[in-house]
């Protein structure tokens, strides 16, 4: 899992539509999908029901926005705090 397939699924869980979830991140509707799919495959969990007009989560979907949303926060907590000794090491 990497934090850019977290980030794909928490846009288009956000969005509930791949291609403006796709534009929202400047990637294409394909490569979200993919991004989707293996996350999927990972976790061994369909995170959303899709038909060809729409997508919804699935409960397990519901449940890994929650996690995918502390994930994200930590990683981006984490890197401004070590982006302090990157500015120490520069004085």
């Amino acid at each position: 899992m990497t934090i850019h397939q977290i980030e794909c699924f928490l846009e288009a869980a956000r969005t509930l539509n791949f291609t403006e979830a796709a534009n929202h991140l400047y990637i294409s509707q394909q490569g979200l999908s993919r991004q989707i799919a293996s996350l999927e495959k990972e976790l061994e969990l369909r995170l959303f029901d899709r038909t060809t007009r729409n997508i919804e989560l699935t409960e397990g979907g519901e449940e890994f926005v929650m996690y995918s949303q502390r994930i994200l926060q930590e990683y981006k907590e984490m890197l401004s705090r070590l982006r302090r000794y990157t500015d120490e090491s520069k004085n």
